[in-house]
């Protein structure tokens, strides 16, 4: 497979990396910043104190549930149409995921027949189903493997594989500096209240780093533009966990919908004889040429 053909999934790697991260990026900030929340919540007006603190409890009661089944639209920078997707996200022992993608969106089209491309995240890795092809890396072989830090580098993976999460975004808020209730709506059929907030880049840790490039990562860079800040819309439910939740960073947006909590099955690595291993195939693609 030349150059051309093993750069078809580098779109989808890089919308999950984003969807991932992005909703992740505060877990630093939320094992380290315990002083600078208290600072931020003593200057918080009454109002602003409510609000962090319902973000602060649909944050904890997400995380406790330990898996969701979701729906994920990216927008990445440079892209002209979103990567959709739809499936499960376990984490407490570690992030991962199984998710159905539309192929088009993700430029992966000529790989499946069916239009849409099965990909897991487990063990450190992204795993994308394929058709076997008749000839070079995939002959008869219907995954193919990409080690996450080819795509996040080696800080950016340790951020996300350690406490990476669709929800820990939310515990990051209870450092945000701007925030407001924006009113109620009804979502999924549910009732919500809707919030909006803010995090800067420095409370963002390494997962910060990687989303903006910051870390050395070229690829990153490209596909979100650089991220200076998280905006971040979230829709509460009466029982204290998120229905929705949207963010933007750079010139990339994640929406992401939470259809239920808990009771999701655990995420399989896919069998090594019938994957290909295209770690090195990706790194070379998104090497700068000499």
């Amino acid at each position: 497979m030349g150059r051309r053909g093993t750069g078809v999934w580098a779109v989808g790697a890089v919308a999950v990396v984003v969807a991932v991260t992005g909703c992740s990026a505060g877990s630093h900030a939320v094992d380290t910043g315990r002083k600078a929340a208290d600072k931020a919540a003593g200057a918080a007006d009454k109002a602003n104190s409510m609000v962090l603190a319902a973000l602060t409890r649909a944050g904890d009661r997400s995380q406790k549930a330990g898996s969701a089944e979701v729906s994920v639209t990216t927008q990445l920078a440079n892209q002209p149409a979103p990567t959709t997707m739809a499936g499960t996200y376990t984490w407490g022992n570690g992030l991962a995921f199984d998710v159905e993608a539309d192929a088009k969106s993700m430029n992966m089209q000529q790989l499946v027949s069916d239009g849409t491309v099965t990909m897991r995240y487990v063990k450190g890795a992204y795993y994308y189903g394929v058709d076997a092809q008749p000839s070079g890396p995939l002959e008869n072989k219907h995954w193919m493997k990409v080690e996450a830090s080819a795509i996040l580098g080696e800080q950016g993976e340790s951020a996300v594989a350690g406490s990476g999460d669709p929800t820990a975004g939310l515990r990051s808020l209870r450092y945000a500096k701007n925030v407001a209730q924006i009113g109620q709506e009804t979502v999924l059929g549910r009732s919500t209240t809707h919030y909006k907030a803010v995090v800067s880049k420095a409370d963002l840790g390494a997962a910060g780093k990687a989303l903006s490039g910051d870390d050395g990562n070229s690829l990153m860079k490209q596909f979100t533009g650089g991220v200076d800040q998280l905006t971040f819309e979230v829709w509460v439910d009466k029982n204290d966990l998120p229905v929705r939740v949207n963010e933007q960073f750079g010139g990339a947006t994640v929406s992401m919908d939470f259809k239920r909590f808990g009771a999701t099955k655990p995420v399989v690595v896919p069998t090594a004889s019938d994957t290909a291993d295209m770690t090195e195939a990706f790194k070379k693609l998104t090497q700068p040429a000499a």
